[in-house]
């Protein structure tokens, strides 16, 4: 509904839960500290077409395998969604260099 702040607030709850539940604190230390970058790249992501519900989509694959204890599955989803966001924020940082 355009609340892209709330998506992210929302987005970066889900992965301090994914890294914090696996026992990667340190890890998300790390994360933090490049934060910035993240949420510009995550900016441009959010608001593409049809991001939404494909988002969505892709973090209910990763939550349901991690809810079947299916490890396999949820790296496939994981990286699935990595290679996706990759491919989106790879094509809006095309497009602003063209601009």
């Amino acid at each position: 509904r355009g609340d892209f702040q709330g998506v992210r607030e929302n987005t970066t709850a889900f992965y301090e839960a994914l890294f914090r539940l696996a026992g990667m604190d340190m890890a998300w230390e790390v994360v933090q500290s490049l934060n910035a970058r993240i949420n510009r790249l995550r900016a441009m992501t959010i608001g593409s077409a049809g991001r939404q519900k494909e988002a969505a989509a892709e973090m209910s694959r990763i939550i349901e395998a991690l809810k079947r204890r299916d490890a396999d599955a949820a790296q496939k989803a994981s990286e699935d969604h990595v290679r996706r966001v990759a491919q989106i924020a790879a094509n809006c940082l095309r497009e602003s260099s063209q601009a």
